[in-house]
């Protein structure tokens, strides 16, 4: 019932009450609550974007987003302008990329060009004189700058842990582009399965309609880019049986998504485009998810006997080079894009093939 309670005041021993020691604690535990609020209030005020002086910093109308064109990565970066409602030119011409890209792959940039911060791959954000890439990089600079990041900055560092963990999935999906149906469904039994429980797992456990604050963050766009590229290569039947038969809380999240003004609005100017383009690469992939015979002969498109009348001995396997980057054709039914063989083929090749002899070739 009584307590010990020393008072350095007149140095003796007094006793205190059970019901006035709670009490004190209390009010102490209210006066800490008071502080973290204020603390907290604080903390969401100081991301607000305000006006820079830096040099760097250009009118808003000038933004640029600088991707090939299709969704993919792009998207990252476009539907936060999109959400945020400011206004961005999209550059997608190969040549005008090639020399902004310091990357003996993709780019023409040389080492003394341009700024002292080069990027080695697209996406990419301009304004003025300021370049940045990196997607998730470019996200979380923008989201910052728009004031649509979350307010608490632990909640901030876990939205960009969820954007690099919807690039990752992007990224472990360009693994099995190549690979047979078997190894391809395989990772969607498996490993696939477990991206999915992390994406789900904080909504659906606190029955969120948003990740953070009840409202869109870049955690949410990011999720967005990557189930929308999800649901356009799998298909009707394979998106129904390895995301939304396993994942339904998420499904509907990221179809409630899809209703947003924004989202409506960019999903709206790129209707027709790809995240993962057949054109780059994406053919074969698909058609294993649809359920389709892969293996296409002359007899079943019909060369044969429109164009020639037998089948070849041997498949002509040809090269082409677009700046350093290199393209295949070496299957049946791959398609690429125009641009990607404009120009006569860098290396060709058969079974047999005699460098020292001559050859003609009909394209």
């Amino acid at each position: 019932k009584y307590l010990p309670f020393f008072s350095q005041a007149n140095t003796k021993i007094m006793s205190v009450s059970l019901e006035e020691f709670t009490k004190r604690a209390q009010e102490a535990e209210d006066k800490l609550k008071s502080l973290e609020a204020q603390i907290d209030s604080l903390a969401a005020s100081s991301f607000k974007p305000t006006k820079s002086n830096d040099a760097e910093d250009e009118k808003e109308s000038n933004w640029e987003v600088i991707y090939w064109g299709v969704k993919n990565r792009g998207n990252f970066v476009k539907l936060v302008f999109e959400e945020a409602n400011v206004p961005y030119k999209v550059v997608d011409n190969q040549t005008t990329m090639a020399s902004l890209i310091r990357s003996d792959r993709f780019g023409t940039q040389k080492a003394d060009e341009g700024g002292p911060y080069q990027a080695m791959a697209p996406p990419m954000i301009r304004n003025g004189t300021f370049l940045l890439s990196q997607s998730v990089v470019c996200m979380g600079y923008l989201s910052e700058k728009f004031g649509i990041r979350p307010s608490k900055n632990e909640d901030n560092a876990r939205a960009q842990m969820m954007a690099n963990n919807c690039s990752d999935i992007i990224s472990e999906l360009y693994q099995y582009r190549e690979k047979k149906g078997e190894e391809l469904f395989a990772f969607l039994d498996g490993r696939f399965q477990a991206w999915l429980d992390l994406f789900e797992k904080p909504l659906k456990n606190n029955n969120l309609k948003f990740y953070f604050d009840n409202k869109c963050t870049q955690a949410d766009l990011a999720l967005f880019n990557a189930m929308d590229g999800i649901e356009e290569l799998f298909g009707d039947e394979s998106y129904q049986k390895y995301v939304k038969s396993t994942h339904s809380y998420l499904d509907k999240y990221y179809q409630e998504l899809k209703q947003r003004e924004s989202i409506k609005r960019l999903m709206d100017k790129q209707k027709g485009m790809y995240s993962f383009a057949p054109s780059f690469g994406w053919e074969k992939t698909r058609k294993i998810l649809r359920g389709q015979d892969i293996i296409m002969t002359f007899k079943s498109d019909e060369i044969i006997p429109d164009v020639v009348d037998n089948e070849p001995v041997e498949l002509l396997t040809m090269e082409y080079k677009l700046y350093h980057f290199m393209f295949k054709l070496d299957e049946m039914g791959k398609l690429m894009q125009p641009t990607q063989v404009q120009d006569h083929p860098y290396n060709l090749q058969f079974k047999g093939c005699d460098s020292s002899k001559l050859y003609t070739v009909i394209l």
